[in-house]
């Protein structure tokens, strides 16, 4: 069943010149399943300008259609090799991964040869050509993508990237959609003149503030929806929390103080998250918000401390096995007693006293990864030196691996590496 609040929340965030991109990305940092967040954007028939049958409209909405693409590309997985490796990438090499480095490889690929006919080896075509297209700036490339909405949001976007977006702007047919492509503009360049284009007031305000740094312009918006996103904006601009009070939208101030607290790494911030429920007791969603927001700063200063804090055990284990991992600190660990946890940082660390820390049913294959030097086969010890070297951070493992006649692990470690 889709959730009504949440159908309100992006119906709220669409009229208020937010993108489909860009709230849905929020939505997933915030805690929110994709399932959910699909559902609920499958049952909004008309969701603003997104799904206007007027294409010539939603072309002009740069914002939109900027967080579109990006989103596509994002799930995925592929956004990460955008730009051109420094080493040529063999096609032969990339139908050893697996999926979605598999893909990835094919992307760079197709990019470095300038040869489109190379995404249809991958699984995502759409993905792979839309990146070739924005890569290259060649809207023509577009024309492949079998989705059209796709395909269209491809074409403006390479075509944004290559003319002048004030030109682009004023070619819109209505002064409602060019006000709402200099808006985007002026995000996008981060130039406070576009603002001044603006005709309609509402947007004009919703424009400037946040530049300015001014939430009295907020207070001149009639447009409720709108008003309540720009205290948002103005607050992270300001990077200052009390403003997100302002922002009466659902969950609207809540996802502020996640926003500032994650910029500012202060956990104090979520505790401005009420999570009493009108009816008595916590309401369960906003005490998902609360862990989503102490998940966000315990990531951010990289403290396990912070995650003592998320109240949803399966949350706040998984934010204390992200902690460890990345801190390859097996201490935190034993706060969950999780045995994958010690599995990755002993392979990691090469140690494998922490694999004493498992179950000895399932102990042989940390047992074996956590030396990589020692292991027989030449192409697991490859793969065990791939894991050490992403883990760490440290391509030098790469250069430890020694190709086999028919593999080439090396230059497939170094494409894993630079993929994290």
């Amino acid at each position: 069943m889709v959730n009504a609040e949440l159908k309100e929340y992006i119906n709220s965030s669409l009229n208020a010149g937010q993108s489909l991109g860009q709230i849905k990305q929020s939505l997933v940092l915030k805690g929110w399943s994709d399932k959910d967040i699909n559902e609920a954007v499958d049952s909004i028939k008309n969701p603003g300008s997104i799904n206007n049958t007027s294409k010539k409209s939603s072309k002009v909405l740069l914002w939109t259609i900027i967080s579109i693409v990006i989103f596509i590309i994002l799930i995925g997985g592929i956004f990460f090799i955008i730009k051109s490796s420094s080493e040529s990438t063999k096609v032969s090499t990339c139908e050893k991964l697996e999926q979605p480095f598999k893909d990835a490889c094919y992307v760079t690929a197709a990019q470095e040869k300038n040869d489109e006919t190379i995404c249809k080896n991958t699984e995502n075509k759409d993905n792979c050509y839309a990146n070739l297209a924005l890569f290259k700036k060649n809207s023509s490339i577009c024309d492949n993508i079998m989705d059209l909405n796709s395909s269209d949001n491809c074409k403006t976007l390479a075509s944004f990237m290559s003319e002048d977006y004030g030109t682009i702007c004023e070619n819109s047919e209505d002064q409602l959609s060019k006000d709402k492509c200099y808006g985007g503009v002026a995000v996008l360049k981060e130039d406070v003149s576009y603002c001044e284009k603006i005709q309609n007031i509402d947007i004009k305000n919703y424009c400037l503030a946040p530049f300015n740094k001014d939430e009295s312009l907020c207070e001149n918006i009639a447009d409720t929806t709108i008003k309540y996103s720009c205290y948002s904006e103005v607050a992270v601009s300001k990077e200052d929390y009390t403003l997100c009070e302002k922002n009466l939208g659902y969950m609207g101030k809540e996802y502020c103080y996640i926003t500032l607290a994650e910029i500012k790494k202060d956990e104090s911030i979520c505790e401005n998250i009420n999570i009493s429920s009108l009816y008595g007791g916590e309401d369960v969603n906003l005490m998902h918000r609360r862990d989503a927001c102490y998940s966000v700063v315990a990531l951010k200063k990289m403290s396990e401390i912070v995650c003592d804090n998320i109240m949803d055990l399966p949350t706040k284990n998984e934010c204390y096995r992200n902690i460890a991992i990345k801190k390859r600190d097996p201490t935190i660990c034993s706060k969950i007693n999780d045995s994958g946890c010690y599995e990755s940082i002993a392979i990691i660390n090469q140690d494998s006293s922490l694999c004493l820390n498992i179950e000895e049913t399932v102990r042989d294959y940390c047992n074996e990864n956590s030396n990589c030097d020692t292991i027989p086969v030449q192409h697991d010890k490859n793969r065990c030196y791939t894991s050490v070297a992403v883990g760490r951070n440290d391509s030098s493992y790469c250069e430890k691996i020694q190709n086999e006649d028919y593999t080439n692990d090396k230059e497939l470690c170094k494409l894993a590496f630079k993929s994290y």
